[in-house]
C-alpha cells in the first residue's frame, strides 16, 4: 500500500550520498540520507534547468556529506511498504541542524582500479587522473549526452574510466579525486570503468601516486564506439509500449471539463497531452558474419526503423514484427557502451520478492512456477514501473524475464539500405 504525505512534509537526517546530475525530461540527482535509527530515504531533487549542486539546496546536501552534518529538507514523501522515497525542487526549503541522533558511517571502503575492474557490484574508488579526451556525443531518446573517456591511475595500475555527461571543470588533471558507485563494464573486449546515475565526485583528501608500469597496454584499448553494419533482422524482442509523467514516470489521468489536459497526481501538475511522450522500445538480434549482436531500438530511433519499412508506431504489434522480419537490408549504427550484458530467453515469469538491499540496490526473486529454483538476483534499474519511482518491496509480486550473459548494445541510427 502506497501513502502520499503533504507536499509540505520534511526529512531529517545525514547525507551519505548524492549523485551527479543527470537529464531525462529534466535536470535532476539522486541522493540518500541516513535517518534515525540507521533508516534510509531515498531522494530525488528536479529542475527545469541546469545547476542543481550549485544551488543553495545542492550546496547544503554536499556539505551534509563531506562534513556529516544534518539537515531537514521539505518535499513530498511517499511511504510505500516500509521504504520511504522523498521528491522536491532544486528551490525547496531546507535547514541546517542538529539531529537527536548521531551519525553512522555506512560501508563505503575504497577499491583499487585492479579489484574495481574484477568486482560485479557498483564500488568506488580514489584515482590520479592522467588524461582526459575530448567527449562524444550520443542522442538517448531524444535527449543528446556525453561519453568522456578518462585515463585513470592508481598505485594498483590504469584503466579508462568512462564518465557520462562529465561537467565543465569537474576534473582536473594531475589531481586526484574518489568516485563512488562506479562500475566494470566490457567495452571492445577489454574491461573498464564507468559512471553510473548514483555516482559522486569529488576531490580527494588525499593524493594518490598512479603505477604506469603497464599504461602502454591501456593505452592501445581501442576507443572507438560507434559500430556499424548491414543486416537484416533475424528477431525481434516484445514490444513494449508506455506513457507517463515526464518528471516521475507516474500515471497520467483525463481532467474533466478540460479535453486537452492530463494530471500527474505524483507530481500534482498538468500537462497538455500534445506535449506527452509515448515510449516504444524493443530489442532487435541481427547476425554480423556469425555474432549475432542484440540492438535495444526506443524513441525516435525506433520510429526511423519503423519508417524504413513503412510503418508507424500507431501499426499494431504484428505488423511490426512482420515487417521488421521481412529481409528487408538496413545498415544499423550502434554504441557498445550502452550495452547490458544480457539478453532475453525466458519471458512472463511469476515471482514473489522474498529478499531486498535497499542501500545496493537488488533483491532476490523467488520463482512462484518453480520454488525449488535458486531465487534470481535483480537491480532495481531492471524495474519497468509505470506508476511509481521502481524499487523493491518484500512480498510484491511481480513478472519478470530470465536472461543469460551476451551483448545487448544501444542502437542510435538505422536506416534502409538499397
Amino acid at each position: 500500500m502506497t501513502t502520499t504525505f503533504p507536499s509540505k512534509e520534511s526529512i531529517t537526517g545525514y547525507i551519505t550520498n548524492i549523485s551527479n546530475e543527470n537529464r531525462k525530461n529534466k535536470f535532476y540527482i539522486k541522493f540518500t540520507m541516513q535517518t534515525e535509527n540507521n533508516g534510509q530515504v531515498d531522494g530525488w531533487i528536479f529542475s527545469d534547468i541546469t545547476g542543481i549542486l550549485a544551488t543553495p539546496l545542492g550546496s547544503a546536501l554536499t556539505n551534509s556529506m563531506k562534513n556529516h552534518t544534518g539537515l531537514r529538507l521539505w518535499g513530498k514523501l511517499e511511504q510505500n511498504n516500509g521504504l520511504t522515497i522523498f521528491k522536491t525542487q532544486a528551490w525547496s526549503n531546507f535547514q541546517k541542524v542538529n539531529p537527536s541522533f548521531l551519525f553512522q558511517t555506512p560501508t563505503n571502503d575504497l577499491l583499487s582500479i585492479r579489484d574495481a575492474l574484477m568486482s560485479a557490484e557498483p564500488c568506488s574508488i580514489r584515482v590520479y587522473i592522467i588524461d582526459i579526451r575530448s567527449p562524444e556525443n550520443f542522442d538517448r531518446d531524444g535527449v543528446i549526452h556525453t561519453n568522456t573517456f578518462v585515463l585513470i591511475g592508481d598505485d594498483s595500475g590504469t584503466s579508462y574510466l568512462v564518465v557520462i555527461d562529465l561537467g565543465t571543470n569537474t576534473f582536473s588533471i594531475e589531481k586526484s579525486y574518489d568516485l563512488t558507485q562506479v562500475r566494470r563494464k566490457m567495452f571492445n573486449g577489454v574491461h573498464i570503468l564507468t559512471t553510473t546515475i548514483n555516482t559522486y565526485i569529488s576531490l580527494a583528501m588525499t593524493s594518490v601516486t598512479a603505477n604506469i608500469s603497464e599504461v602502454t597496454t591501456t593505452l592501445a584499448i581501442d576507443l572507438t564506439d560507434k559500430k556499424n553494419i548491414i543486416s537484416t533482422v533475424e528477431e525481434i524482442g516484445t514490444i513494449n509500449r508506455s506513457s507517463g509523467c515526464s518528471t516521475c514516470k507516474g500515471v497520467l489521468t483525463d481532467v474533466i471539463g478540460a479535453a486537452a489536459l492530463v494530471f500527474c497526481q505524483n507530481c500534482q501538475r498538468h500537462s497538455l497531452k500534445k506535449s506527452i511522450n509515448y515510449d516504444i522500445s524493443t530489442t532487435l538480434a541481427i547476425k554480423n558474419g556469425q555474432e549475432k549482436i542484440i540492438l535495444r531500438a526506443s524513441g525516435q530511433i525506433l520510429e526511423r526503423l519503423l519508417n524504413c519499412v513503412g510503418l508507424t508506431i500507431a501499426a499494431d504489434d504484428t505488423e511490426i514484427a512482420m515487417a521488421l522480419l521481412s529481409n528487408v537490408n538496413l545498415r544499423f549504427e550502434y554504441t557498445e557502451l550502452g550495452q547490458s550484458d544480457s539478453s532475453i530467453v525466458e519471458q512472463n515469469i511469476q515471482g514473489s520478492i522474498v529478499m531486498v538491499n535497499c542501500r545496493k540496490h537488488y533483491a532476490f526473486i523467488k520463482r512462484m512456477d518453480d520454488v525449488q529454483q535458486r531465487d534470481v538476483f535483480a537491480r532495481d534499474s531492471s524495474i519497468i514501473s509505470k506508476t511509481q519511482i521502481p524499487n523493491f518491496l518484500i512480498s510484491d509480486k511481480c513478472t519478470f524475464d530470465m536472461k543469460k550473459s551476451t551483448k545487448k548494445f544501444h542502437m542510435f541510427f538505422v536506416r534502409k539500405f538499397l
